[in-house]
């Protein structure tokens, strides 16, 4: 059996979609009819063993639950004439109705789980960020973010979400440009959008989608082409990292044993020796002023995107201005 072409994995998926809201749909009504049904039975139940057999409504109720349920204590008794065509209409209808009831709502949650484990369910997430496309790299991502206090969601046309389920990682499959995938993935109430696994073009499209959909979302890229750097700039991206470049400078420089590259692991490593502490300044004040921790050095200060290292214990300091701080970490005893 030859594998499907990509525009045939597209129509299947769109279809399996289509199913699935149909489906659903479906269900809804199902619900709707059985807790109709469910209410009814209830109310000729209690209402009428109270006026057949002169019990409370409490009491009323009470047997009626009961008897649905199939428990039937038998502390209560229909004697009357009419008490027992009560006990008939709920037994051959009430027992029913609560038998498929309790069918569908076991049905409704294996569905909700066949779902997720296929990538077509709904995200309940909120405050989190949405990662498109998925690669080696995207599994450290999410581990990092973890780190930092926020979920995240995996969005990729082609993945296995049951795999990546099986590992601790929301997924949902479908094509990353459409509105309702990303919808899927709570794009409106995301705080971030990560494009890691795709490329510049596909960055590009997802992004104006993404900002189109939740205009405050941030959005993060990474350029694998140089000369597409300045497109994806202007393209609504927050912040586009070049990494090819990049990774080619930091290579370069292992290459001529440079130093700064065992800095960079100090810095980015986790049992590096290296701490790189961010201080947003909220009132004036100067750098002696700022109150960092022992052993931490200013090296950086950022006004209005504007960096400057020049800087002394009586620089002065506005409010907004972004403060970069080193902290070497002691050399353990020997």
């Amino acid at each position: 059996m030859r594998p499907a072409s990509p525009g045939e994995a597209t129509v299947l998926f769109e279809f399996t979609l289509l199913l699935q809201r149909i489906r659903s749909a479906l269900t809804r009504r199902r619900v709707a009819v059985l807790v109709a049904m469910m209410g009814l039975v209830m109310a000729v139940g209690t209402v009428g063993m109270h006026e057949a057999q002169g019990l409370s409504y409490w009491d009323s109720f009470y047997w009626t639950v009961v008897t649905i349920s199939t428990i039937g204590y038998g502390d209560i008794v229909p004697v009357t004439f009419w008490a027992r065509i009560v006990f008939f209409f709920v037994v051959f209808v009430g027992i029913g109705t609560f038998a498929t009831a309790l069918t569908e709502i076991a049905a409704y949650f294996m569905e909700q789980k066949l779902l997720q484990m296929r990538g077509l369910h709904r995200a309940k997430m909120k405050q989190h960020a949405i990662i498109v496309g998925f690669d080696e790299s995207t599994e450290e991502l999410v581990r990092q973010l973890k780190d930092r206090g926020l979920e995240s969601i995996v969005v990729d046309r082609d993945l296995d979400a049951a795999s990546l389920h099986a590992k601790g990682i929301e997924a949902i499959a479908g094509d990353p440009h459409a509105s309702e995938t990303l919808d899927r993935a709570g794009i409106r109430t995301a705080v971030a959008v990560v494009l890691a696994g795709t490329s510049d073009e596909s960055a590009v499209m997802v992004a104006l989608k993404a900002k189109e959909l939740n205009p405050g979302v941030r959005v993060v890229a990474s350029c694998s082409r140089r000369e597409d750097f300045d497109i994806m700039q202007q393209a609504k991206i927050d912040v586009v990292l070049p990494m090819a470049r990049l990774l080619g400078e930091v290579l370069a420089e292992a290459v001529n044993e440079s130093k700064i590259v065992d800095f960079l692991l100090d810095v980015f490593g986790k049992e590096g020796g290296i701490d790189l502490d961010e201080v947003r300044v909220d009132r004036a004040t100067t750098v002696g002023g700022l109150g960092l921790k022992p052993g931490s050095k200013p090296i950086v200060v950022y006004r209005k995107g504007v960096p400057t290292t020049d800087l002394r214990p009586d620089t002065t300091l506005a409010p907004g201005d972004l403060v970069i701080a080193i902290y070497a970490h002691p050399a353990p005893a020997p």
